[in-house]
């Protein structure tokens, strides 16, 4: 009788043990709650910026004129650059469409920790001779959108801000997207890139800099098809995936792109007539008019979410 007690109490006492620890374990992690803000404004926890916010692929019908090979509108050339943390791919520099100025594409993907803002400085356009034929100052890139907060080195209080589209997580390829000169059509051989300026999560202990972390945005779209206004334009649908009611978006970008995902050229997106949208509706975006004397059943939006 005695041991059968002395049983009971120890299968008890292994019980009241095993739902201490997990009450202190969930305390400890933030389980079973939301622990984003723990009573101070400096101890904001955002969600983790991973990449992936209001980009996607789309298939509708034919774009472009269809009166030149797709094989003849692009140059793939090789990049040369020394920057460390990102890898390069070939360029795609236009050479056979009817732009009064050409285009060029650059993929780049983010090996490091997560990035926004991020820039190339001084791209060079070069022929067969290796001579400079054209260059481009600076260029942002397009990727995911992220929101950031910033801590100032001269305040203690956190400044929030509007989302950006500028922005790679580990692993995530963006690109470069810029124009050139026309009359360097057909002559370019090779790109070089001069440098590439980012802007990264940073932590600091003291007041003496700044400290910037990005987070997904609370916004979020995703662009789910197209439709062919007229033999040069064409328009978007996107659906508010968000919980609440925003209008989207700030001026995006768009790929057009082969069957095999190769880039055919880029152009910019609008929303200067879009209303708010209330969450789990569509809203449409209209191309500012594209020029492709190649074809294009596939294109790649790059969305910039209007912020807060």
């Amino acid at each position: 009788m005695r041991r059968m007690q002395f049983q009971k109490m120890f299968v008890k006492y292994i019980k009241c043990l095993f739902v201490l620890s997990i009450t202190i374990g969930l305390t400890a992690c933030g389980g079973g709650g939301d622990a984003a803000v723990n009573g101070d404004e400096n101890t904001f926890i955002p969600p983790v910026f991973s990449g992936g916010a209001g980009r996607a692929v789309i298939v509708g019908d034919q774009l472009g004129y269809g009166t030149t090979l797709n094989s003849d509108i692009m140059s793939v050339v090789p990049v040369s650059s020394n920057i460390s943390g990102y890898y390069l791919g070939l360029a795609y520099v236009e050479t056979g469409n009817n732009n009064t100025k050409g285009k060029v594409i650059i993929p780049i993907t983010n090996w490091g920790i997560p990035k926004c803002f991020i820039k190339s400085n001084l791209i060079e356009i070069r022929d067969s001779s290796n001579n400079v034929i054209d260059s481009i100052a600076e260029s942002y890139i397009v990727g995911s959108n992220a929101a950031f907060y910033r801590k100032g080195a001269s305040s203690s209080a956190y400044t929030y801000s509007v989302a950006t589209n500028t922005c790679l997580g580990r692993g995530e390829k963006g690109y470069i997207l810029s124009d050139f000169g026309s009359s360097s059509q057909g002559n370019a051989v090779s790109v070089s890139i001069n440098n590439i300026e980012s802007t990264e999560m940073e932590t600091c202990n003291t007041d003496s800099c700044d400290i910037y972390t990005f987070y997904m945005p609370d916004e979020s779209w995703m662009p789910e098809s197209y439709n062919i206004i007229s033999s040069n334009s064409f328009m978007v649908s996107v659906l508010n995936t968000s919980k609440d009611t925003y209008k989207c978006c700030q001026i995006s970008q768009y790929l057009l792109l082969d069957s095999n995902d190769d880039p055919l050229g880029w152009g910019y997106l609008t929303t200067d007539l879009m209303s708010d949208v209330p969450p789990n509706v569509y809203g449409q975006i209209i191309d500012d008019i594209y020029v492709l004397d190649g074809s294009s059943t596939k294109i790649e939006v790059f969305l910039h979410y209007s912020g807060y």
